[in-house]
């Protein structure tokens, strides 16, 4: 059971901000939305079977380069390679793959939270010479949640991912069979229609890929963002 960390609310709106499981070596450890509630409805859900049950994706959670991450390739087997968000993953073969459970060191996470935000960091100590210093942050606004990253690369090689938030949109743990989906530049909408309600996603960024996945209980719109960071850069 994840640990809630605080409720925010806005506007007749309550979001569950949650500490990840320790174990997950696939989502970011710097918390997650478990829940989102307004007028008794509630608008997220969670990964019913996953692969590997310690990796399971809930609510609102984010992933770092889902396919080859940080110092995966150059590790030798047997070395530590970087999940970022989550900590250390020792390799066992050439083949990365989030559904394998890896020999894993979490990374330590800091958390504090206020009226309006909840702030969490991390800072991955140096392998193979990358390292990083990681910050997220949740705050509400009106009926809106907005939720930054900041990387550093505090390590001496420059760094490469892929990120997106893993969005497991529902109406009351269904998923409407009527649901809409609808791009407009960098504006997403979720619309469910009984009764209607409208979930909007717009970023800050140019996209690098848009992807959808769905189940019985869930459709997550997945919007992707490629980094670069040489070292002593940060990108938020």
């Amino acid at each position: 059971m994840e640990e809630l960390v605080t409720q925010l609310t806005s506007h007749g709106w309550t979001y569950d901000i949650l500490k990840m499981n320790r174990e997950n070596q696939r989502f970011d450890h710097l918390g997650h939305v478990g829940q989102v509630r307004n007028n008794g409805r509630v608008f997220l859900s969670e990964e019913k079977e996953p692969a590997v049950f310690c990796n399971k994706g809930k609510g609102i959670c984010s992933e770092f380069t889902a396919s080859r991450p940080v110092g995966f390739t150059d590790a030798e087997i047997g070395e530590y390679f970087l999940k970022i968000g989550c900590g250390l993953l020792r390799k066992t073969d050439e083949n990365y793959s989030f559904r394998n459970v890896y020999e894993f060191i979490p990374i330590q996470t800091k958390i504090s939270s206020g009226r309006d935000y909840v702030c969490a960091e991390a800072e991955q100590e140096e392998v193979r010479g990358y390292a990083y210093k990681y910050k997220k942050t949740y705050h509400v606004e009106g009926n809106c949640l907005t939720i930054s990253h900041c990387l550093r690369n505090t390590g001496n090689r420059n760094l490469q991912w892929e990120s997106y938030a893993h969005n497991f949109f529902a109406a009351d743990f269904e998923n409407d069979e009527n649901v809409l989906l609808d791009r407009r530049g960098e504006e997403y909408r979720t619309v469910f229609s009984s009764p209607y309600r409208e979930i909007r996603e717009n970023t800050d960024f140019h996209s690098e890929k848009f992807k959808v996945w769905t189940a019985k209980n869930c459709i997550c719109p997945e919007v992707f963002f490629a980094g670069t960071a040489v070292p002593g850069e940060q990108v938020c």
